[in-house]
């Protein structure tokens, strides 16, 4: 009996000690990476037919790289003229941001067949699991709120750089060269991806 009071104890303290720090967003995505990648890559894995074929490492595809740009990208200070332009679309681009790795990603699931609501919806998910992982991991008055708007403003500034328009013509670049060496099947998801994002757009 005792030696339960003790570990109950024990626990108690773990738990201040845990809550006494705030647990930053950026910190807790690098921190629980391994556990938000194996979500994302369930999630990939439903996203049929495209997904049907694909392997662990496809399905995770650039997901831990942009997880880490966007981890990155909050723990940055940002003035307010700064958070005005991201909302607007008028940030500059730069090496290792968000938008870069999604880019790429989104040219990689064109490549295997998804389509731009699979594709966004990897996102959404994205959003979800790691904002509800992160409250369950600390203490509600600890949590900053600036955290989650500057998060919010990374997944949203990923999403904006598969924007059908993008898409589109990244499809389109696709099928031109895929026809040029012969890669018929790769033509043709990239000309069923380039007509999705024109339906979208």
């Amino acid at each position: 009996h005792r030696r339960c009071q003790v570990y109950k104890l024990q626990c108690a303290r773990q738990r201040t000690q845990r809550w006494s720090r705030p647990l930053r967003l950026s910190d807790f995505i690098l921190r629980d990476m391994e556990d938000i990648l194996a979500t994302w890559e369930a999630f990939a894995a439903t996203q049929l037919p495209a997904a049907r074929h694909l392997k662990s490492l496809e399905l995770r595809d650039h997901a831990q790289q942009i997880l880490e740009a966007v981890a990155h990208d909050i723990a940055q200070p940002q003035t307010r003229e700064q958070q005005v332009q991201k909302s607007q679309g008028r940030a500059p681009l730069i090496a290792g941001a968000p938008e870069t790795a999604a880019e790429t990603h989104a040219l990689l699931r064109a490549r295997s067949g998804f389509n731009i609501g699979q594709l966004t919806a990897e996102y959404r998910a994205l959003r979800a699991s790691v904002l509800s992982r992160w409250a369950d991991a600390s203490e509600p008055a600890t949590l900053h709120v600036q955290d989650m708007i500057r998060f919010n403003e990374a997944i949203d500034q990923a999403i904006a750089s598969n924007s059908p328009a993008d898409l589109a013509r990244l499809a389109h670049q696709l099928k031109g060269a895929s026809g040029g060496y012969g890669f018929e099947t790769i033509g043709a998801m990239a000309a069923a991806l380039e007509q999705s994002a024109k339906t979208a757009s």
